[in-house]
């Protein structure tokens, strides 16, 4: 895939930490130009997010991502929790994360698919916590 000018899929299953490796080979856009190798990207597949702080590495897929010309082009997003994942204090800002590259890199129409793999626990609290966001975007809700 480095060698690619115009991508539009790329299919995997990756943790948020692997997949900017997985497209760090795509030379970035340079500095100032508009669009880049990645700017017809439609779809990365599958994020998996297996522990409570992922959010530097999804920080990070959005950074890769920008830097090579994916702007609001993605048309939708799958993100898969582990089992026994718990949304709560602990994990909100991986969701954070999320929600800022879906900002980024997904176009405004496109859907957010959280599939949950086994148990999933979901703590109310995390509406008390200080970082939740007053106006939750869209994709947060």
């Amino acid at each position: 895939i480095s060698s690619s000018r115009s991508l539009r899929c790329v299919d995997g299953s990756f943790g948020g930490e692997v997949w900017p490796r997985v497209l760090e080979g795509i030379p970035a856009a340079p500095a100032g130009q508009q669009g880049g190798p990645l700017a017809q990207l439609e779809s990365i597949d599958t994020i998996k997010i297996r522990g409570d702080d992922e959010a530097a590495g999804i920080d990070r897929l959005q950074a890769v991502l920008v830097a090579r010309g994916c702007r609001r082009s993605l048309k939708q997003l799958h993100v898969e929790l582990s089992s026994f994942y718990r949304i709560g204090r602990r994990t909100l800002p991986t969701l954070l994360a999320v929600d800022r590259l879906v900002g980024a890199c997904c176009r405004p129409d496109a859907p957010l698919t959280l599939t949950a793999i086994g148990h999933l626990e979901f703590d109310l609290a995390i509406f008390y916590q200080a970082d939740f966001p007053a106006r939750p975007s869209p994709s947060f809700k």
